[in-house]
């Protein structure tokens, strides 16, 4: 299995995951899968939201960790 396939392999599975622990429905878990965008490999020391920033977008941390 290639990179790219594993990151798709991933990124399909959070909606799945948040259907079992938050109890969607079918329906919301399919609208909450056509919300995501691609999947982005983010390198270490990297800031997602500096401080004072308003973002425009939520970031959903499917692998690894993050620090405030």
């Amino acid at each position: 299995m290639n990179v790219a396939s594993v990151e798709q392999s991933r990124e399909a599975l959070l909606p799945k995951r948040l259907e079992r622990l938050a109890g969607l429905n079918a329906s919301e878990t399919d609208a909450l899968a056509g919300a995501f965008g691609p999947a982005k490999k983010i390198s270490a020391d990297r800031e997602l939201v500096s401080e004072g920033e308003e973002p425009s977008h939520v970031h959903v941390l499917i692998d690894g960790w993050a620090a405030h």
